[in-house]
Formats: C-alpha cells, structure tokens, sequence
C-alpha cells in the first residue's frame, strides 16, 4: 500500500487507496461474514454501536447533570464519577461516527490530520479514564478503611485538585506522543475500523498507565472487601448496632458499586489494551483471528463508556430520587 490514499474497504478483504494522506495497513484475509462492512453483515454492527453511543450521551449526561443540579450529591465520589463520564463522552463522540461511517459507506475519507487529532484525543480519553478508575477506587478505599481521616484527606477543594491532576497527566502523555506521532503516520485498521496511531510509545506507555491504574484499583478493592469483611463479622457478632450498623451498610453497598465499575473497566478495557500494544509490536499481524480479536476488543470497550451510569443509578437511591425530581414539572402555586 502507498501513503497518501484514501481507503475503500471491501468487506475487510482488501484496501483500495485513492489520492489522501494516510498511510494503510496490509490487505486483510477474509474474515467471517458477521465482521464484514457490506449490507447486511454491517446491519447488527451499527446497530450495536448507535445503541452503545446513545446510551452512553443519554446515561452519562444525566449523570453529570443531575449531580452537578443537586447540591446534596455533591460529594467526592460522584464529582469523580462525573469526570469519568465526560471522558466516556468524549471517546464516543469521538470514535464511534467513524466507526458508523466505515460500515455505512465502506470508505475512510478523512486524512491524517484527522487521524492524528483522534489518536490524540484517544490517548487523552483512554488515559483519563484509567487515572479517574484509580482515583474512585483510592477514594472509596480511604472512605471505609479510613473514616476518621477521610474528610479531613478529601475536601472539595482537593477533589477538584485531583481532577486537575488526573487531566493534566492525560494531556501530557498525549501531548508527549505527538512526534511519535507525526513521525509514524497514523494506519487505517480496517479490522477495528479506526484509524490510530501505531507508534510503539503509544502502546508502551498505554500498557504502564492501565497496569499501574489497575492495580491501584485492584489493590483498593481488595483491602475494601477486606474491611467490610471485618465490618460485616462483627455486625454479626452483635458487636456494632444502631446507627454505626446502618452506616457501615451504606459504606458496603457504596463499595460494591465502585468494585462493579472497576471489574466492568478490567473486563473491557483489558482486551483492548493486550491488543492495541500488540498491535504495535507487530503491526502486521494480519491473521483472521487476530482481526477478530481486534475488532472485538474494540466493540466490548465501549460497554464500560455506557455502563457506568447504569451501574451508579441503580446502586444509589439517592441518585434516583434527585433525578426523578429533576425530571418532575414544578408545581404551579396560585396567589388568587
């Protein structure tokens, strides 16, 4: 393939290039029917993804809105989880009409500049996102196993301190991989149907950040369930009751939810990141199944954009009620 073309994709058998400036992956084997861009195979694809990209602006914005709206959620797990929520938009705003676009017409017409801006604003989105898993996870952990020293640690001035933080480390691992970048055009995949950046930085760095976010996360996770074990034990024991009991129920049942964004985030972020670091390791790896993998892998990331909210609705009655009150016409009062 040259550089410079504009790619056609013939259901992700072959790559035909005409006059643009992007470079193009290797002609791809044939690949099952139900991963073909053609009518009908790309029918179930597209509607996975308008699904995904609609319940993602829907959940995530009703999130952010109804947490910024009401004063009695603003606590620092819910300001966190609202960062996450603006980066899961952005990278399905990002990604998936381009994605759409490839199945609808079977072309890739917008460039290198372009690939690069959404390489840039991958790396951003994706790196946010692990640095935010991190952050709730650490919150949470400090939340149960330190509450005397909780409120003093995370007041509202250093959440938002750790929000800037969280996106001033994204920035700057995006902004360090623009050489790399430029020097190393961008590839149009058609197996993902995206185009990314196969510069060997990217995917190291990538691998560092989701390792080093996970396991904070992980590690958070497991001294929670090994505080509210305790917790538990002695609730049992009759040795707390009252009030501490009930709270300590709130505290599990908070933790539970933040394990669940966490394992949703491992589950699917995993395969993306195993597979996006070998890709540019080998950048031609061309098998049938590793272009599965790689499409696969990219569809199950976009569960953890949309779930979220899901998972934070129906664990948080408070959420509920604030949001069905947003949602419930404000009765009209008469002085006649």
């Amino acid at each position: 393939m040259e550089p410079g073309r504009n790619c056609t994709v013939e259901n992700l058998t072959s790559v035909n290039c005409t006059a643009w400036n992007v470079t193009t992956a290797p002609p791809l084997p044939s690949l099952p029917l139900i991963f073909g861009t053609a009518f009908p195979e790309n029918v179930p694809q597209a509607a996975y993804l308008l699904v995904v990209l609609t319940l993602c602006l829907l959940g995530n914005t009703a999130v952010i809105g109804t947490v910024w709206l009401d004063e009695r959620l603003h606590e620092p797990p819910n300001l966190l989880l609202s960062g996450l929520c603006v980066a899961d938009i952005l990278y399905d705003l990002l990604v998936v009409p381009v994605m759409l676009n490839v199945l609808f017409t079977r072309h890739y017409t917008f460039g290198q500049t372009a690939c690069d801006i959404m390489a840039f604003f991958h790396i951003l989105c994706t790196f946010f996102s692990m640095m935010m898993t991190g952050a709730i996870s650490f919150e949470r952990y400090h939340f149960i196993c330190h509450p005397m020293q909780y409120h003093s640690k995370f007041t509202g001035r250093r959440i938002w301190g750790l929000l800037l933080v969280c996106l001033t480390g994204a920035l700057l691992t995006a902004c360090c991989t623009l050489p790399f970048l430029r020097s190393e055009p961008p590839f149009f995949y058609s197996a993902p149907m995206y185009c990314v950046s196969h510069a060997i930085v990217s995917g190291v760095v990538g691998w560092l950040f989701f390792m080093a976010a996970g396991s904070l996360a992980t590690y958070s996770q497991v001294r929670i369930y090994l505080e509210a074990r305790r917790h538990l034990r002695a609730i049992q024991a009759g040795n707390i009751s009252g009030d501490s009991a009930e709270d300590i129920r709130k505290k599990i049942k908070s933790a539970v939810t933040t394990t669940a964004v966490v394992a949703i985030w491992w589950l699917s972020e995993f395969p993306l990141i195993t597979v996006e670091t070998i890709r540019v390791t080998a950048p031609h790896t061309t098998s049938v199944s590793w272009q599965v993998a790689h499409r696969v892998s990219r569809f199950a990331y976009f569960i953890s954009t949309c779930s979220n909210p899901i998972v934070f609705a129906f664990r948080n009655r408070q959420f509920r009620h604030a949001f069905k009150k947003l949602l419930r016409p404000r009765a009209v009062h008469s002085f006649n």
